[in-house]
């Protein structure tokens, strides 16, 4: 039994985390906190997979009275399911917009944390079908399964809660009052749209094998536009650095700080230093000064869109002094 379950969590787990380092790799310029990343992924991993399981019994009930076997699969399948998971994994895109809104300065981050929320639950719900899979099914019905869900399906619940991701950018960056909910309830409604014809067109590839073609077609089509809004989000954020910062220089940025901060570092940055034999403190340094550089920008941004928000005044001041000591400290050690 204990093999049988290792097999399917590594099933799981080994795409699962493809495709978080694809998303913290996508995070360039303005990183978002890890504590707060790993908390909307073990939202999605625990929790909101315990709620919609919960919340589709509860719905599944009354359902089982007002329709046939067949059609009560169908409905939970193309409306409770998508509903349901949708909302639950929403909770977590919501508690960003009310509790961290100052978090999010772009659509790239609605897009990180809203997939990493998709993520963490596609773990959790995978390793459930594999490992019952592995239980019940041939070795080639097992390779398929994991194929199609890990693999072909691998990304839909991470661009489903993408799409909430990307309302919840919007809605907080350029609408107010009832617009701003507005906004996020059609992204919401977009997830469980998406998910809802996903489910739809699998359940109709049962009796018309190519109707798959219609999942595939959604679903990379729905990962091809998050790559585009990435890419664009990429080059806006640069333009927003270079801005916002060259105010700052020479008197609290030398130029060539002024041009470090806007390349990008490399994840790896501090073991690259040292296979190059550079100085430890210096990669430091310089880490630390693009992080500060750009949350320097960002928070001049918002300072410009919204002057009267309290406390933003200080932090520009607190970042524009740290932001100094660390480029002298860089330029003598580079000097």
């Amino acid at each position: 039994m204990s093999s049988v379950v290792l097999l399917a969590l590594t099933a799981a787990a080994v795409p699962t985390l493809i495709y978080l380092y694809l998303i913290w790799w996508s995070d360039r310029y303005e990183r978002e906190p890890s504590w707060l990343l790993l908390t909307m992924f073990l939202w999605g991993a625990v929790p909101a997979v315990l709620l919609a399981v919960l919340a589709s019994v509860l719905v599944e009930r009354p359902l089982a009275g007002l329709a046939t076997a067949q059609g009560g699969s169908f409905l939970q399948t193309v409306l409770v399911a998508p509903t349901v998971e949708e909302l639950v994994k929403g909770l977590a895109v919501l508690a960003v917009v009310l509790f961290f809104a100052t978090e999010v300065d772009s659509l790239l981050d609605g897009i990180i944390y809203g997939a990493l929320v998709g993520i963490g639950f596609a773990l959790t719900e995978n390793f459930l079908y594999f490992l019952q899979s592995a239980m019940e099914d041939s070795r080639l019905q097992f390779l398929a399964l994991t194929a199609m869900r890990g693999v072909v399906f691998g990304l839909n619940h991470a661009w489903y809660s993408a799409l909430v991701g990307i309302a919840a950018a919007l809605a907080l960056l350029r609408f107010s009052g009832i617009r701003r909910w507005m906004v996020l309830a059609a992204g919401l409604l977009a997830a469980m749209w998406a998910h809802a014809l996903h489910n739809l067109s699998v359940l109709g590839a049962a009796s018309f094998a190519p109707f798959v073609l219609v999942s595939m077609l959604l679903n990379w089509g729905g990962l091809a536009l998050m790559v585009a809004i990435i890419t664009l989000s990429w080059r806006r954020e640069r333009q927003y650095i270079a801005a916002y910062l060259a105010d700052e220089v020479p008197v609290v940025l030398s130029p060539e700080g002024y041009h470090l901060a806007q390349t990008i570092a490399p994840r790896w940055g501090a073991w690259l230093g040292r296979l190059q034999g550079r100085n430890p403190a210096t990669v430091r340094l310089e880490a630390d000064l693009r992080h500060t550089a750009t949350e320097l920008a960002f928070s001049k941004r918002r300072l410009a869109a919204a002057p009267a928000q309290p406390g933003l005044d200080r932090e520009v001041t607190q970042l524009r002094q740290r932001l100094y000591r660390l480029d002298q400290s860089w330029s003598r050690s580079t000097g």
